[in-house]
């Protein structure tokens, strides 16, 4: 009885058909079904109540679809697909198109795909302000698929996501004088001569060509001229037939401490003394053992330093040890900085802040976004470390983020990056934090739909800071989704424009209390 039941809704469902329909109108051909091992996209959507956008219709049918096969995931995805699609229900999309992903396997593969319901699970992420999860399963997918035509919707889906949230942070690539094809990374700004310096993996006449077709770690510089990085060079006195690589900086003592891979790895200090760099010197024990040593970081005072080593006791692969200096000028027995900071993977770059009371660094064994994330930790009042927190999109990316390097009485910090977009393996990064004026920025997002609840694309908002009379523009996606910032204490005027004609004018003040992502409204406009 169940099984007849089960296909007189089968057959109803066959009765609505109109079409049919793919992400972003991608057509359906049989040629375009990958075998399911290559892991590529099957274009096999079966346009029903959902995608001939019933979606009330949708709904109802497929609670009661999911009554008689609670196992299904095509009807978990469409269900999902379609409370993506109602608007104020988009939550509802979450739960669904998870429970989907779930139940799927390869016996559903001519109704879905894997891919299909992560990319809209994405779009369902994104619309309820979970940007993170989001950008991670774009990312994710990317790495999926070699067909381009939808990769190109991967692509336009993650600049659409990343723009609810591009403004929080301004982060920029150095340019092409800095980063090149090859590897860049640990950087440190050097204030006394204005100058950037950093490890990279280029050529020079000196270097060693590697089986992964770059050459050993060297140090460079730059000098900030005329608003622009001049061309970088070697930093001949640290230059040798191995790896050399920055670690940090100590502007108040003009000192460099560096990376060098003898006895497995280990730590040198530089002097900048009469314009020149003195010979690195080797940190001595306990700071450097027969262990591996590969980055440490200083205090102001030059008192207590920061340091990773994968020497035993500690939690698992590298972790971060302080030391400090006693009055004989020795250091003292290192100590493992617990696991409120050290996991069983590996953690990377410690930069500690003047005072001490603030430890920047990077792990794969936090969880996170993929890879080594970028953590901060601070002290309590009572000098112990309160748990690292992730610094979360988009500072950290589904690839390797790590050697967090902020720049002293500055809003600016250098980091390294191995996200989707660099040039070489690793690129550096500058990112703008501006803390104390970011933070209260708040996205909004609203709708416009037509007179007869379509969406509406064919517009552009219009939005000027009535203060400053700044202009910014948004357009609506196909959903007619739009989304736009204000900042608190300021007054917006918001107008909808077809063809030079105001359609809609709307004020907006902006809220000191307001989230960082807020629903403006759902507007009805006349076509």
């Amino acid at each position: 009885m169940k099984k007849k039941l089960l296909s007189f809704l089968l057959l109803l469902i066959n009765f609505y058909i109109v079409g049919y329909a793919q992400i972003n109108n991608v057509n359906n051909n049989e040629n375009d079904v990958k075998d399911s091992t290559q892991n590529e996209i099957q274009y096999n959507y079966t346009s029903d109540l959902a995608y001939s956008e019933d979606f009330s219709g949708a709904i109802k049918m497929y609670k009661q679809m999911i009554l008689f096969d609670k196992k299904n995931p095509v009807f978990y995805y469409k269900l999902g697909f379609a409370y993506l699609n109602t608007y104020g229900k988009s939550d509802s999309a979450i739960l669904f198109l998870n429970k989907a992903y779930a139940l799927y396997d390869e016996q559903y593969r001519a109704d879905i795909s894997p891919i299909d319901i992560q990319f809209y699970l994405a779009r369902a992420y994104s619309v309820n302000g979970k940007i993170d999860s989001s950008i991670i399963i774009l990312e994710n997918l990317r790495q999926q698929t070699t067909n381009q035509q939808l990769l190109a919707n991967i692509n336009k889906e993650l600049e659409f996501t990343r723009q609810s949230i591009n403004n929080l942070f301004t982060i920029q690539d150095l340019d092409s004088v800095i980063n090149s094809s090859f590897s860049e990374h640990s950087p440190v700004y050097f204030p006394e001569k204005n100058i950037l310096i950093f490890t990279s993996r280029r050529y020079n006449a000196n270097s060693t060509r590697y089986d992964d077709g770059q050459y050993d770690e060297d140090i460079y510089y730059s000098d900030w001229v005329n608003g622009a990085w001049s061309s970088p060079k070697l930093l001949t006195e640290f230059s040798g037939p191995d790896n050399e690589a920055t670690a940090s900086i100590l502007p108040e003592k003009n000192e460099l401490l560096i990376y060098k891979d003898d006895d497995d790895g280990s730590i040198y200090i530089s002097h900048f003394k009469d314009n020149q760099w003195s010979k690195p010197e080797k940190l001595p024990r306990p700071i450097n053992t027969r262990h591996r040593e590969t980055h440490a970081s200083l205090t102001a005072d030059g008192n207590q330093i920061f340091f990773t080593s994968d020497r035993p006791g500690g939690y698992g692969g590298l972790d971060i040890w302080t030391a400090v200096k006693l009055s004989d000028g020795s250091w003292s027995k290192p100590v493992n900085l617990g696991d409120a900071i050290n996991s069983s993977g590996d953690e990377e770059s410690p930069n500690i802040s003047e005072d001490g009371q603030i430890l920047y660094f990077s792990s794969n064994g936090r969880g996170g976004f993929g890879g080594f994330d970028i953590f901060k930790a601070e002290k309590n009042e009572f000098g112990t470390w309160c748990k690292a927190k992730n610094l979360d999109y988009p500072i950290n990316s589904v690839g390797d983020d790590i050697f967090f390097s902020p720049i002293k009485s500055s809003d600016k910090a250098f980091y390294a990056s191995y996200r989707y977009g660099s040039k070489g393996n690793a690129d550096i990064f500058v990112v703008y934090l501006d803390s104390n004026h970011i933070t209260q920025k708040t996205v909004n997002f609203g709708y416009i739909f037509d007179q007869n609840e379509q969406p509406v694309d064919s517009v552009k908002i219009l939005i000027t800071n009535d203060k400053t009379s700044a202009k910014s523009v948004a357009t609506p996606t196909k959903s007619g989704k739009f989304i736009f910032v204000t900042e608190p204490n300021n007054s917006y005027t918001l107008q909808i424009i077809s063809a030079n004609n105001i359609l809609y004018t709307d004020k907006i003040v902006a809220d000191s209390a307001a989230p960082k992502m807020n629903f403006y409204k759902k507007i009805t406009i006349s076509k």
